[in-house]
């Protein structure tokens, strides 16, 4: 640090930091380290309001020098995007910071921040204008890699200009239209300077022209077309796999929003339902929002492996691999680290060439900050697809962090950094100027769960208040946004509401070690040992443990290597719904399954102790013999557990429905109410209306994931009793209606 400070000094980047959660805490205490002169952040009303119950933890441990501005949200919402940069740029005029900080999430891989930022003489700490826009957006992603030769899913990426070409020609045919070389011809019939080129560069050169008409705000093509695109897309891919579902996703996002995926015979109504749930998520519900999507084949029981990336546009090296594959519903739970040094055989292979293949990518971008370059892996033969890359630093960044320092050798002297936070402020400043580092390895495996506000069912759980959280433990590195910490005034612990509001993500917490095994064994003690207090909370410690549990007995009974599929937590909640049938015909209700089952696999008492009282002699006997009889071992074995199967879904048993009783209706969970598809958009409900069965009621929010619930009977609105954009808890009565 003392040579930096000497060669690369960064006292007076002065950052603005514009994102929340976990990496909100930590960007503060690296600046801090770094002794930046003076640093700020945004805070949104939502984060702010009732101090004692904030969502913003970290104001009770900012540094001296930080300050902090109010703000309506941390994205646009009823202004523009170009409004909202002035007010931001604004601040940074007035208050005197000289760079931004976006971290992860909101408008962290938008270019239109970078470029403002840029134009305006300040730094911006990430990836570049220019990288966001030929890298970010998941449509010019995947044109960039097809480019430098990485294998991509088959699907459409220019669906914009598919769009323009269908509105130009007026053609809705799709048994005509299918025949790509027929309308690449008559393209080039109508207009000239398409000569030679192929339907698909076509396609690419009409998207750029869609796109630049929105950048000066003038519409090119209907939204009435790109349903139609969208619409010919899906009927294109099924001519061509049948049996495939597809998925929808907006160019611009992460975290499983502005996805959907399409089964084969979906009406269309239902798609064009699906796709408005794609843009309102992705926030591109207005008029001159980029409304492109990717549309590419849903391929099941695959491997999410990703490459971390540095480069200073001259440069780009990659920090080793993560397997994000243990996730739900696109929400990643459990995170581990890839390395040459650690894996073997066809894994080995397949990293080799997919950091190969993520090094070529970021150079054709100039890659000049971090970024991930992810990747799907076939679970039989290994072949692996690229999906996205994201221009900006990831939520499981510190897995790779655990892994490799970076050593750069300067005219004599040698600077090292084990922080990517770091990393980033050093090429912002100094970008071309840094030579390439070495890799520095620091521990052969990392593992990082995600605590998240979740139940049983791993599905979001908003409304809580947190109370007490207890110290990271000996073994544990944990980021929880400061909920953890005591007021330092008081000494005491500060409540903590769980809102609906944002992503939910609670705290990231991690191990590291010489091997996989050690990493498993030291989460589930940091796992066991957390403590965790409040009123109406759910958070998916429990579910972690279960599912390393089973992770644990596998290894050391089969020697069952970690190559998890995207589908293994379903399987997972599976084993946890069969055993909490159990456990009701038991009456042994009070006994969360999922500390059933690590206790069950690990023989491990104080597994159970988070329930005093609950658990006497006798009933812990009748428990013995229920898992006696469940043969869990069994169930677990490699090829029994991929088969397990249940009916109904896991999720109806984990968290069963909310009784609708006649005459209302009332919210299957908690989140935010919304009564309208948009701002200014009309109201789904009136009093007095009729309403026909399948049509919408309103929509639930929960942690960013959009849930559009529709009326199950013809019926008659009598009474509403939530206005828009208000918080409710499941079971509340939304409405009432009398049957017409």
């Amino acid at each position: 640090m003392k040579s930096h400070q000497k060669t690369y000094p960064l006292e007076g980047l002065n950052p603005l930091i514009i994102g929340r959660g976990p990496v909100r805490l930590e960007a503060l205490e690296v600046f801090r380290s770094l002794h930046v002169k003076k640093m700020g952040i945004l805070l949104s009303r939502q984060d702010s309001y009732a101090f004692p119950y904030s969502q913003a933890p970290e104001l009770k441990c900012l540094p001296e020098n930080c300050h902090v501005h109010l703000v309506d949200d941390y994205i646009p919402h009823n202004e523009s995007i170009h409004e909202f940069l002035d007010a931001l740029l604004a601040i940074c005029k007035q208050e005197g910071y000289r760079s931004v900080f976006a971290g992860y999430g909101f408008l962290s891989e938008n270019p239109e921040l970078a470029k403002a930022v840029q134009d305006a003489g300040l730094y911006f700490i990430g990836p570049s204008a220019s990288v966001s826009e030929k890298a970010g957006a998941k449509d010019k992603a995947k044109i960039t890699a097809e480019s430098v030769g990485a294998s991509c899913v088959p699907g459409e990426n220019a669906l914009l200009g598919l769009a323009y070409m269908m509105q130009d020609m007026a053609i809705d045919d799709f048994e005509y239209f299918s025949y790509s070389s027929k309308m690449a011809e008559r393209w080039c019939e109508k207009y000239q300077g398409f000569d030679g080129q192929s339907y698909d560069q076509i396609l690419q050169q009409l998207q750029r022209k869609v796109e630049n008409g929105l950048n000066t705000e003038e519409k090119l093509v209907e939204d009435e077309w790109i349903v139609q695109a969208v619409l010919f897309s899906l009927f294109k891919l099924w001519k061509e796999f049948p049996t495939y579902s597809i998925r929808i996703k907006a160019i611009y996002g992460g975290g499983g929003k502005g996805q959907r995926v399409i089964a084969p015979g979906t009406p269309d109504e239902q798609i064009k339902e699906a796709l408005n749930s794609v843009w309102i998520e992705s926030n591109a519900n207005s008029t001159l929002s980029n409304k492109s999507c990717v549309i590419e084949l849903n391929i099941e029981s695959v491997r999410h492996w990703e490459v971390q990336l540095v480069g200073n546009g001259r440069w780009c090296i990659a920090l080793g691999g993560r397997d994000c594959s243990l996730q739900r519903h696109e929400q990643k739970l459990i995170e581990f680290s890839l390395s040459e040094e650690t894996l073997t055989g066809k894994d080995l292979v397949t990293l080799k060439a997919l950091q190969k293949d993520a090094i070529k990518f970021g150079e054709a971008v100039g890659l000049d900050s971090v970024s991930t370059y992810e990747a799907i892996v076939n679970t039989q033969d290994h072949r692996h697809f690229f999906m996205e890359m994201n221009t900006r630093l990831q939520v499981e960044h510190r897995v790779s962090e655990l892994l490799y320092g970076l050593r750069f050798n300067i005219e004599g002297q040698t600077l090292y950094v084990d922080n990517l936070i770091h990393v980033m402020a050093l090429l912002t400043v100094y970008g071309h100027h840094l030579p390439e580092p070495e890799l520095v390895p620091k521990h052969k495996f990392s593992l990082e769960v995600r605590l998240n506000a979740m139940n049983k069912a791993l599905k979001p759980a908003p409304g809580g208040l947190i109370q007490h959280w207890s110290q990271p433990h000996a073994h544990e590195i944990r980021d929880d946004q400061g909920i953890s910490r005591l007021n330092p005034d008081t000494g005491y612990a500060m409540p903590y509401f769980i809102s609906g509001a944002y992503d939910s993500n609670l705290a990231l917490s991690l191990v590291a070690g010489h091997s996989y095994e050690t990493c498993i064994a030291q989460m589930m003690q940091v796992l066991n040992m957390m403590a965790i207090s409040g009123r109406q909370i759910e958070v998916n410690r429990e579910p972690l443990l279960g599912m390393l549990a089973v992770m644990q007995s596998r290894q050391r009974h089969w020697n069952a290597d970690h190559a998890f599929s995207t589908a293994w937590v379903g399987q997972y909640l599976i084993l946890a719904a069969q055993l909490q049938l159990l456990l009701n015909d038991a009456q042994l209700t009070k006994l969360n399954p999922h500390r059933v089952i690590a206790w069950a696999l690990t023989g491990e008492d104080t597994i159970l102790w988070s329930l005093p009282g609950s658990l006497d002699q006798s009933a812990k006997k009748n428990l013995t013999l229920l898992l006696d009889d469940f043969n869990i071992l069994d169930k677990i074995q490699p090829e029994a557990f991929q088969a397990l199967q249940i009916s109904p879904a896991p999720e109806y048993i984990l968290d069963p429905p909310v009784a609708q009783e006649d005459g209302e209706i009332r919210s299957p969970q908690s989140g935010v109410y919304y009564g309208q598809s948009s701002p200014g958009q009309p109201a789904f409900l009136k009093k007095g209306q009729v309403i026909s069965k399948g049509e919408t009621l309103y929509i639930i929010e929960a942690m960013k994931m959009f849930n559009t619930i529709k009326a199950p009977c013809d019926m008659i609105i009598e009474d509403i009793f939530f206005e828009n954009a208000t918080v409710v808890q499941k079971g509340d009565v939304i409405c009432k209606f009398r049957h017409p």
